[in-house]
């Protein structure tokens, strides 16, 4: 083993929350909390990492990357599709799901969590307009 990926395995344990099948913490993230869809019907990933940082997702994905673990990235929980069964899921919505938005600039910074509500409340105050839905 490197030492680059000895680092990475280190920082994933000291920092990076994991969680395991059969701990409350581990159906609350794999539970979809934007539909009401059936958690029963959903995959079951293998573990569930909960990064606080744009650091920590990178050591996830690098670690899954060296090791060759199946890897999905659950964003916005738009859907169960980034529930996949027996990947090492990302769970962005947790930690990493902040707007921010400078009304000087009109320059919205959105973290890869966040729902389009969370982009819509932020924005709106600003008179800022977000295109979305169906026509």
């Amino acid at each position: 083993m490197t030492r680059r990926k000895k680092r990475r395995e280190e920082k994933l344990k000291n920092e990076t929350s994991v969680h395991l099948p059969g701990t409350p913490a581990y159906d609350s993230c794999r539970h979809n909390h934007t539909w009401m869809l059936d958690p029963v019907s959903f995959g079951r990933p293998s573990a569930i990492a909960v990064p606080k940082s744009a650091d920590e997702v990178s050591a996830v994905v690098k670690f899954a990357a060296e090791t060759g673990v199946k890897l999905s990235i659950a964003c916005g929980r738009h859907t169960h599709t980034s529930i996949v069964q027996g990947a090492l899921m990302v769970d962005m919505t947790t930690c990493l799901n902040n707007v921010t938005v400078d009304p000087a600039t009109r320059l919205v910074t959105v973290e890869g969590g966040a729902t389009i509500g969370k982009v819509d409340a932020a924005c709106a105050p600003h008179f800022l307009l977000i295109p979305m839905g169906r026509i």
